[in-house]
């Protein structure tokens, strides 16, 4: 692993990842005892993350892998979607049973007001298939269908 005529900022460059962003790595700079964590991207406004970015694609700092998220990552990610899903789909749900409420809901408010609750019991069940969090079958929004 090259780290001859690295840019002066950085002792060395470590575990380069491809991901759809850019190129995620481990970078030490000078005058420090850990890695930091550095995404290098082809378009990086800075001269040294363009520079980090071509070194890794050539292989200068190790194979260049495929990003592949952990456990956590998949969980974070799925927590937050389904949250801002569910508070969305709650404020459709809110409306719609205020308008079966107040007797303004017409028969077709009343049978979607029904697919939005299925879609919304579909979606705290998440958790319950066995693919969670990594391979998650995502219902259909009513808006979809």
């Amino acid at each position: 692993m090259s780290t001859e005529n690295l840019h002066p900022l950085y002792v060395h460059v470590m575990q380069p990842q491809r991901r759809a962003d850019g190129i995620v790595c481990q970078v030490k700079l000078k005058g420090r005892d850990d890695y930091l964590p550095f995404l290098a991207m082809p378009n990086d406004p800075e001269p040294h993350g363009r520079e980090v970015y071509e070194r890794c694609v050539r292989g200068d700092f190790g194979e260049l892998v495929d990003y592949l998220p952990s456990r956590q990552a998949y969980l974070c990610n799925a927590v937050q979607l389904r949250a801002d899903l569910l508070r969305n789909v709650n404020a459709i749900i809110l409306y719609g049973q205020d308008m079966i409420d107040t007797g303004l809901a017409t028969s077709t408010d009343i049978a979607v007001q029904q697919q939005w609750k299925t879609y919304r019991i579909a979606l705290h069940d998440l958790d319950k298939q066995t693919g969670w969090p990594e391979a998650i079958d995502w219902p259909v929004s009513p808006s979809a269908i």
